[in-house]
């Protein structure tokens, strides 16, 4: 008898994952996520390379490993990591981290959640290996990431003696 995959949350505390996790699946987090789209995967010819692809992006709490992505795609781990890099131009774990990372900038920009919580929602459940992840593909770590994006939303809200023209900004409209 065969079972259907029923669309379960990632996240189960009652199977004993771990409890930030289980924090992570609050509803505003859910709420943010976006249902994993297929138009915003990279083109790829290579219908096992794609499948991979969809497979990672579903769900990105997951770490997906390269031996695991070839046994999705069918392969050997060589050749599939060989294949990756011939079609995507970059190796299979370059691409993954940089997919999770591309998200969580993407959370620190939404919701004000902590960088651990950040972090376990791309996949990592050590905060040090994720910020160091963050750091060499960024150049910068998450906390500053998130007090760039804050300083910039600053500069760009205007406040009433910005927005409200006053005799000094009228008259140098005008000379």
């Amino acid at each position: 008898m065969r079972v259907s995959a029923a669309r379960i949350s990632p996240f189960r505390p009652e199977i004993g994952q771990a409890p930030l996790r289980a924090a992570c699946n609050s509803r505003c987090v859910r709420q943010l996520e976006l249902p994993a789209n297929e138009s915003t995967l990279p083109e790829c010819n290579d219908r096992r390379v794609a499948r991979v692809l969809r497979y990672v992006v579903r769900d990105l709490t997951q770490r997906a490993t390269c031996a695991g992505a070839a046994r999705i795609a069918g392969l050997d781990r060589a050749y599939f990591s060989k294949r990756f890099r011939s079609v995507m131009r970059m190796s299979f774990t370059e691409w993954n981290a940089r997919v999770r990372v591309d998200e969580a900038k993407r959370l620190l920009r939404a919701i004000d959640l902590s960088i651990t919580a950040v972090g376990a929602s791309v996949g990592y459940d050590d905060v040090t290996t994720f910020e160091r992840v963050f750091k060499r593909l960024e150049g910068i770590c998450p906390r500053q990431h998130r007090r760039r994006l804050a300083h910039a939303a600053a500069r760009r809200t205007p406040n009433a003696e910005t927005a409200t023209p006053n005799a000094e900004t009228l008259r140098a409209v005008h000379e």
